[in-house]
């Protein structure tokens, strides 16, 4: 569930990363910086603060649906900011999926919990709870993940020749196990500008890629946040 857990997150946030440690990237520098402009959303309201581009965000209620298209995963995965402060950059997003793959159906809940600084968009827990269906046998159960640090996932500055660390260091709970740490780390790399088409549209993106502990790439479209990896397919975004 880990892992599915990790996926979920990459979907909503733009960028695939895994779990880990970074002697290099640790957190936030606490700055408090204020925006300062006087954008609006496409409800009317004030800026959405402090939140990058890339991510998407434009305040609650901004929505992403993606479909799965790798051939080995089938499903959909619904995700919505359910609570944004603009005043110290917290974020939760609730993610609703149904995958299937090797025989299983998973369906699940996932509430991921990130920060917005001028640094970047960092994760800071996520918490999942879970149904796996494998033939006539139904397995529940939850998963409690709460890092050491914040997790870099995009940085404010991102750009073609962008390169950081995205790590994972904290410690995981399921309702079968005690406290496990996690550790691992993810090279990241912006390798150019390139069209994606999509379900949802043709847009404008910054290709990632990444390496490590995981491996991979990303596409990623700023005002919307990723549009494709390369496992999904973006099919809505609603701002």
């Amino acid at each position: 569930m880990r892992r599915l857990s990790l996926l979920l997150a990459l979907l909503t946030l733009g960028l695939a990363t895994a779990c880990g440690e970074d002697d290099k990237d640790t957190g936030p520098e606490g700055d408090t910086d204020t925006d300062t402009d006087t954008d609006t959303d496409a409800d009317g309201d004030t800026d959405a603060g402090p939140c990058n581009d890339w991510t998407g965000i434009a305040g609650v209620g901004t929505t992403w649906v993606y479909d799965f298209a790798d051939g080995e995963l089938s499903g959909t995965v619904d995700s919505e900011v359910t609570a944004y402060d603009a005043g110290n950059g917290s974020v939760t997003v609730d993610s609703d999926s149904t995958i299937a793959a090797s025989g299983t159906t998973t369906t699940s809940l996932t509430t991921t919990d990130y920060l917005c600084d001028a640094e970047g968009f960092w994760m800071l827990s996520q918490y999942t709870e879970y149904s796996v269906e494998y033939g006539e046998t139904t397995y529940e159960g939850w998963t409690d993940t709460t890092y050491n640090a914040p997790v870099l996932l995009i940085p404010g500055d991102l750009a073609v020749g962008s390169t950081w660390t995205t790590s994972y260091d904290g410690v995981t709970e399921t309702n079968v196990s005690g406290p496990q740490e996690i550790t691992s780390t993810v090279e990241q790399e912006a390798v150019e500008e390139a069209q994606a088409t999509v379900p949802a549209g043709t847009y404008d993106t910054i290709h990632v890629i990444y390496s490590g502990d995981g491996s991979g790439e990303s596409w990623v479209a700023a005002g919307v946040g990723s549009v494709k990896t390369n496992v999904s397919e973006l099919v809505s975004y609603t701002p």
